[in-house]
């Protein structure tokens, strides 16, 4: 069904260099990561778990956490709460820990005897709310694992990980690249593979355990099948592959239910094939991706009532309502604060503790992230709604819709408005090509706004590398979470004048020495790169 879409498709070698410094990147990110440090981890490892160990799928309101994850509580440092007083998700935070000789040095030892095998505990696995099919994949992965420690499983788990939403970047990208490009082909890829480095929330948001990685994946190969063989009509076999793919992602995701409405309107709006054939094309896509993932999404209707099975909407519901519960908490401030928030962690969102530098440097994170997409944006007033040119904007669009739907189903549950602007990068494939064009039209624009384009990377540059130091710092009791939820450092000095015992601390929880060698051949192979360009662009 794939065939003849999803055939290898060759890299120039300084492309291959590029991905490298991006795989490398990544690994940094995952091994400076203590266990549940990333995102939900608590809860895809107990999914993880519960199927390798049983075979049976985790369901909402009946699957608890695992009790490995309780026992590690009691033996390891836990993510920073996200509300006052930052103490710890059921645990100790990570100066508390290393305060703690008799803990510090036996942690190794506690973590051998940790249980192997999912036992339930008494608290609720929420995440059950998503579909099975990322942890029934993950679950392959876990069972050769389960012997390692704890920290070796997440290691390894995180990296399958990574490399899987690594996979849907490059091959979505290198499709629009070879068959839709607005630029050469080979600079386009070269300016897209750029956009993790741009945006380095992306790193955060996939060098975890998660499906949103498996979620990646799925959008490359649907970009690669939306976006190929544009001088065709989409035939019957092409059809079929897109409802396959969206209904893969309708048994992973909720969030492939906007992905998947979008790319029935994308269908619809294609004007050079009959009205007929269009409406034929989106019923027999929608259908096929339907039958595969719907059945899902039933059950959360005929169980919860809610065709998503967010648990949000769920306790919601059993709360008096969203109109109710807005009515309560309305805040037109926190409607303005949960929206900023969506476009501030698409550009970086630190891991769960969600410690972070003063907001005020988002702005100037901004300047790398948003200029490309707004060059991009511009350009679309002149193309007609039909034009590939408008294919990245449909689901960008109805996600986005979601996104800020949240925003208010959350204000209307706690009074709070917010929701995580890094769930976009799922679309990285559709956004690298957006911003590799975009990119393309500011290099060959004034020299000012390449000059500020330049400004903002350098300053996005130094706050990731900042931001992996000040994370280190943390995990290693140095630094701690401030009321305002940014680092404090105790000696007054970012921890710089203790970066032995910083190492050495770490070295206990996480892998340092690891990171620290790959961001410097990360670095190495981005200097290869732009060596190459400078030669290649003097010919």
């Amino acid at each position: 069904m794939f065939s003849g879409y999803l055939a290898p498709m060759p890299l120039q070698p300084h492309h291959w260099l590029l991905v490298f410094a991006l795989f490398l990147t990544g690994v940094a990110h995952l091994a400076l990561l203590p266990p549940f440090e990333g995102y939900d981890e608590t809860m895809h490892y107990s999914s993880i778990q519960q199927i390798a160990t049983t075979g049976k799928i985790p369901f909402y309101g009946e699957a608890k956490i695992s009790q490995t994850v309780v026992a590690y509580r009691d033996i390891g440092p836990m993510p920073y709460s996200t509300n006052r007083p930052f103490e710890n998700n059921g645990g100790m935070i990570y100066e508390a820990f290393f305060r703690n000789p008799e803990l510090v040095s036996g942690y190794k030892q506690n973590l051998a005897v940790l249980p192997q095998s999912f036992t339930p505990g008494a608290e609720l696995n929420w995440q059950a709310q998503h579909p099975p099919l990322y942890y029934i994949l993950m679950a392959a992965v876990i069972k050769p694992l389960a012997t390692l420690p704890l920290t070796a499983q997440f290691f390894w788990l995180r990296l399958v990980s990574w490399i899987i939403a690594l996979t849907g970047l490059v091959i979505g990208l290198r499709a629009a690249a070879k068959t839709i490009p607005q630029e050469p082909g080979n600079k386009l890829m070269l300016l897209g593979l750029l956009y993790p480095f741009c945006v380095p929330g992306f790193f955060s948001e996939f060098a975890r355990l998660g499906n949103d990685s498996l979620c990646a994946l799925l959008f490359g190969t649907l970009w690669v099948l939306l976006v190929s063989r544009q001088d065709r009509p989409y035939s019957m076999q092409r059809l079929f592959a897109i409802g396959t793919v969206l209904g893969a992602g309708l048994l992973t995701k909720a969030f492939f239910l906007p992905i998947t409405a979008a790319i029935g309107i994308w269908l619809l709006l294609l004007r050079k094939d009959p009205l007929k054939s269009r409406i034929k094309a989106s019923i027999i896509s929608m259908g096929v991706a339907g039958l595969i993932g719907g059945i899902w999404h039933l059950h959360n209707i005929i169980s919860h009532g809610s065709l998503s099975g967010g648990s949000d909407f769920i306790e919601l519901d059993n709360h008096g309502g969203f109109w109710a519960g807005l009515a309560t908490h309305f805040s037109f401030l926190e409607v303005i604060r949960g929206m900023a928030i969506i476009p501030a962690s698409w550009l970086w969102a630190s891991p769960w503790s969600l410690a972070r530098w003063p907001d005020i440097f988002y702005l100037v994170l901004a300047v790398a992230g948003f200029m490309p997409l707004a060059a991009y944006t511009f350009q679309l007033r002149r193309k007609p709604l039909s034009d590939i040119a408008w294919l990245p904007v449909w689901p960008a669009l109805l996600f986005l819709a979601g996104l800020g739907y949240h925003v208010f189903v959350n204000m209307a549950l706690t009074g709070k408005g917010s929701t995580g602007g890094w769930y976009l990068h799922i679309m990285a494939p559709a956004i690298a090509y957006v911003f590799a064009v975009g990119l393309g039209n500011i290099l060959r624009g004034p020299k000012p706004w390449k000059a500020l384009f330049l400004g903002g990377t350098v300053f996005t540059a130094a706050y990731h590398l900042s931001t992996l130091w000040a994370q280190t710092a943390m995990f290693g009791g140095c630094a701690t979470k401030a009321a305002d939820k940014t680092y404090a450092f105790d000696d007054g000095a970012f921890c710089l004048t203790d970066i032995a015992a910083v190492y050495h601390n770490a070295s206990i929880i996480i892998a340092p020495g690891l990171a620290a060698t790959c961001l410097v051949i990360a670095l190495l192979s981005l200097a290869l790169v732009w060596i190459a360009q400078g030669r290649l662009a003097q010919r």
